[in-house]
């Protein structure tokens, strides 16, 4: 289905399509436009009714595809745009338990808009060690990814 169609329709006819076209499941989209962006603050009645929505069709959201740190990057050189990615992921998170999904794919790079430095890089790598009072996250893999550390500490954080 084109993009442009898809969001001129509303999640019932949306996810009714897709069981239609046989399908079990769909990702949503969190992506750097205002549009998308809002959808982090929808109140807890809009996430109720879409999970109902996604119930009565048979369809569930078990992905997100959060790409919104293009726009606020970890690794940014601008405190306000770093300060913006730890809200960003913060209510995708809240967001992702409210509606069962289970994965939040998150882009792997330091900035998309500026040049990538030393810096950049550096700042990223703390944003997915998120200090704690108990200090950085172990490498669980032993291979120097700790992107799945950020949820961890997220819940530490939160006493989840």
């Amino acid at each position: 289905m084109k993009k442009h169609w898809i969001r001129q329709i509303g999640w019932k006819t949306r996810l009714e399509k897709v069981k239609a076209l046989g399908f079990d499941y769909m990702e949503i989209s969190i992506d750097e436009s205002d549009a998308r962006l809002a959808r982090l603050d929808w109140t807890a009645q809009q996430r109720r009714e879409l999970r109902e929505i996604c119930c009565d069709a048979g369809v569930t959201l078990q992905s997100m595809c959060l790409s919104a740190h293009r726009r606020f990057p970890f690794g940014s050189s601008e405190p306000a745009l770093r300060s913006q990615a730890y809200t960003v992921i913060d209510k995708a998170i809240g967001l992702a338990a409210d509606l069962g999904v289970r994965v939040i794919q998150l882009a792997g790079y330091d900035v998309y808009y500026e040049p990538s430095t030393p810096q950049s890089v550096r700042l990223f790598r703390g944003a997915a060690l998120l200090r704690s009072k108990g200090g950085a996250a172990p490498d669980h893999a032993g291979d120097g990814s700790y992107g799945h550390t950020v949820f961890e500490l997220y819940l530490q954080k939160h006493g989840l």
